[in-house]
């Protein structure tokens, strides 16, 4: 059994960058609400960006910031290395 937020810790650390968890289950209804809110400017322009809009509508539940040691820097880098590497091997054999 996993705990709640394990794979997303994992992610934070990984990524040295912070997840957010909005309350919405259904994110991707709400996503696509929200872009047909910026799209029509639903209510007079309040809904003019969508950097304005997601910062109005979605609330958040959870946040989890990273753990970014040592040993996870070092993984991450290794990460990099191979990544880096597949992407020169598609460039110079793309399908």
């Amino acid at each position: 059994m996993q705990l709640p937020g394990l794979s997303l810790c994992k992610n934070t650390d990984v990524t040295n960058t912070p997840v957010e968890v909005p309350i919405e289950s259904e994110a991707t209804c709400l996503g696509a609400a929200i872009i047909e809110a910026v799209d029509d400017g639903f209510d007079d322009g309040l809904y003019n960006s969508f950097e304005n809009t997601v910062e109005e509508v979605i609330q958040k539940n959870r946040r989890f910031n990273p753990n970014h040691n040592k040993a996870m820097k070092k993984n991450y880098q290794k990460f990099n290395a191979l990544y880096t590497a597949a992407l020169e091997v598609e460039r110079t054999y793309p399908s």
